[in-house]
């Protein structure tokens, strides 16, 4: 009979799986939300969600599908990368698809091509249009010492050049094919690991108002704010923006214990700011698989949709 109080005991002092919520949603008709629209995505696919009523529409049943500029789409099928554009359909072929690093500007994916092997190993780095499944393949030789080359998803801003690794990091530039050293300021932004893994430390700033959204965490809460910045047109100082708190949430621990013990675990989920509107009066945020929306001026946000950003449509 003993052993009823004890998994009694043990349920009752299990931690909750997922954050919450402290401050109260609104409905969405009172977010007053511009009608643009993004893309989401969940188990069921990628859609088309409208910010101003939460109108979804599906546009792929494959929720890894990609939106690219001009409506088109990219997707994976039987280890082929496929563009969709309309009617059309392109099949990139002579590349095995594999994880890639896309563009800032979703014009260009990159991905690292197997070694031929030998002495000098020959890797490839392989550059796709996403607008007409152009292949373009710059060769990288690498001398067998140290780390072989790697990619990754590290692009320019400009998507103008991807950055590889071997025992330093250098600039491929894809119009010319030239490879140069990256610069201090590229190698320290690349050696950041821990902005690269935790995309929630990055704030969203919009210079035209002066404002920037951007997370922190306190006493066991996690909490999105808006600070002041300079303005564009006045840079010197900060704008005249009250900082104020506009959401908070639980910040719970994930499973205590280390090892096999904790494989397959659900871990709390992070608060994660992902976008300003054109017009910065509005902003999105994810918590745990829900996509929310919020009005800046009036601090209020509501449920938008049930997946995650895939980002903005054009």
């Amino acid at each position: 009979m003993r052993a009823l109080p004890l998994l009694l005991l043990a349920a009752c002092g299990s931690r909750p799986s997922d954050n919450t919520m402290l401050t109260r949603p609104s409905g969405l008709a009172d977010i007053a939300a511009p009608p643009e629209v993004v893309f989401a995505a969940n188990a069921s696919g990628l859609y088309r969600v409208r910010l101003s009523d939460a109108d979804s529409q599906l546009v792929s049943t494959d929720p890894d599908a990609k939106p690219l500029p001009g409506g088109g789409l990219l997707h994976v099928e039987d280890k082929h990368y496929v563009i969709e554009r309309g009617k059309a359909r392109i099949v990139v072929d002579g590349v095995e698809a594999k994880n890639y690093g896309m563009s800032p500007d979703r014009k260009w994916i990159a991905i690292l091509g197997d070694s031929a092997g030998g002495e000098h190993a020959a890797y490839d780095l392989v550059v796709i249009s996403t607008a007409d499944g152009t292949v373009r393949k710059f060769p990288l030789v690498w001398n067998g010492i140290g780390n072989a080359p790697y990619v990754g998803t590290r692009w320019a801003p400009a998507s103008d050049a991807v950055f590889y690794k071997d025992d330093s990091w250098h600039r491929l530039d894809i119009v010319s094919g030239a490879v140069t050293p990256a610069d201090k300021v590229d190698v320290a932004a690349l050696d950041d690991i821990s902005a690269l893994l935790d995309r929630s430390s990055q704030p969203l700033a919009c210079p035209a108002k002066g404002i920037q959204i951007e997370q922190r965490w306190q006493r066991h809460e996690q909490r999105i704010v808006l600070v002041p910045i300079a303005a564009a047109a006045d840079p010197e100082h900060l704008s005249a923006v009250d900082e104020r708190v506009l959401v908070v949430a639980t910040d719970r621990p994930g499973p205590s214990g280390d090892g096999a013990i904790n494989l397959g675990k659900k871990r709390p989920e992070p608060l994660s700011v992902e976008l300003l509107t054109k017009s910065c009066s509005h902003y999105l945020f994810e918590l745990e698989g829900t996509l929310y929306v919020g009005n800046i001026e009036t601090g209020r946000y509501a449920r938008l949709f049930h997946g995650v950003l895939r980002g903005a449509a054009d």
